[in-house]
């Protein structure tokens, strides 16, 4: 009985491990997710700033037409600076999606790992468990028919005495 006990120590130990491990896998894609939302952000606010200076740079064409075309060559010049700046802070989300999606298959490979551990632990712990119900079944059995021999002599015993 006290292996047993050991046993289920063990596995409620593991269980807790497990769980432990699993809230700082959590923890740890809360941030990566944090992460991730702030870079949109940042991103969002860089494309929202790009979008301005290209509606600056329409109006700059506008003027373009009237002015020398060393207003035109300047112009051109922000705009491709602009847009290879957008392409970057592309890449860049993009990059940070893709770190994202692997973190979460990892943790969701990881979780699911911990779950199979986790049942199969269980599984083992309940035929454990079965295992000693049946001999404390066994031995109770056998007790009680030892009980049931020792009274049937006494009874015997008793019917002599009586007469």
């Amino acid at each position: 009985y006290d292996a047993l006990q050991r046993e289920e120590r063990d596995a409620a130990a593991t269980l807790h491990a497990a769980a432990a491990k699993s809230a700082e896998l959590e923890e740890e894609i809360a941030g990566v997710m944090a992460e991730v939302v702030e870079e949109e952000r940042r991103i969002d606010e860089q494309a929202q700033e790009v979008r301005r200076l290209e509606s600056e740079a329409k109006e700059r064409e506008e003027r373009r037409r009237e002015s020398e075309r060393k207003e035109v060559d300047q112009r051109e010049a922000a705009e491709r600076k602009h847009a290879a700046r957008l392409l970057e802070l592309e890449r860049r989300r993009d990059a940070a999606r893709d770190a994202l999606g692997k973190a979460v298959s990892t943790t969701q490979h990881v979780l699911s790992s911990l779950g199979d551990t986790h049942e199969a632990e269980i599984r083992r712990v309940k035929a454990k468990v079965a295992s000693v119900l049946e001999r404390k079944e066994a031995e109770a059995a056998r007790l009680a028919d030892q009980l049931a021999a020792v009274q049937a002599a006494n009874d015997s015993k008793q019917a002599e005495l009586d007469s």
